[in-house]
Order: structure tokens, then C-alpha cells, then sequence
């Protein structure tokens, strides 16, 4: 097994800079070196959702969706009978296309306010 200080020999490279106590506790204390992973997380997270808001494509695909599944929703709830080509769709398509729709509306939204 090949360590790091036996690759700084072999290299000149100085990979793993010495560090003294005032040095390693200003590292710890800085945000280079997070105490805890979830809070680096969670800061990330956060600057992601202030960089990046719901880009117009992706609102405006939720936006239809919803409102195909809102239409679909009442087929069912008014009970409206739809012919195409002579051919009388059931109500039970329409309840497909309402989980259907309403779900990818759903997880359009959450994926782009993450």
C-alpha cells in the first residue's frame, strides 16, 4: 500500500500541507471543514435553491399538468360522458390520467424547488 507522504517524496509535491494547533483549529472552525455534514448539506441545498429558481419550462409544464389532472378530476367527480370516433372512453381511463398527470405535475415541482 502506497501512502500519501511516501507519494510527496516520490513526487516533490507537497500534497498534505503541515498543519500546527493554531492552524488545524482555524481549518476545524472554518466552512472548508464542516463539524457536521448535514449542515453543509442543508447550506448547500439552501444556495442551490437561491441560485436556481423553477426555470420557465418546467413551471410552465407543472402548470399544465395540474391542470390536466384538475380536468380529468372532474370527469370523474361530474360523471362527463366523452365519445371519440364513435368510441365512449371510460371513466376509468380518466382516473389513470388523473394519478397519472398529477403525479408527474407533483414531482416536477418538488424536483425544481429543491
Amino acid at each position: 500500500m502506497v501512502s500519501i507522504r511516501k507519494i510527496e517524496r516520490l513526487t516533490g509535491l507537497d500534497l498534505l500541507p503541515p498543519l500546527d494547533r493554531v492552524a488545524l483549529k482555524e481549518a476545524v472552525a472554518s466552512e472548508l471543514w464542516p463539524r457536521n455534514w448535514c449542515s453543509m448539506n442543508q447550506r448547500v441545498r439552501r444556495e442551490r435553491r437561491q441560485e436556481s429558481p423553477m426555470r420557465p419550462v418546467a413551471r410552465i409544464t407543472t402548470i399544465f399538468l395540474a391542470l390536466v389532472a384538475l380536468a380529468q378530476f372532474l370527469r370523474l367527480v361530474l360523471r362527463v360522458e366523452v365519445t371519440a370516433g364513435g368510441v365512449s372512453i371510460p371513466l376509468w381511463v380518466s382516473a389513470l390520467a388523473w394519478v397519472f398527470t398529477g403525479g408527474l405535475s407533483i414531482m416536477l415541482w418538488r424536483e425544481n424547488t429543491r
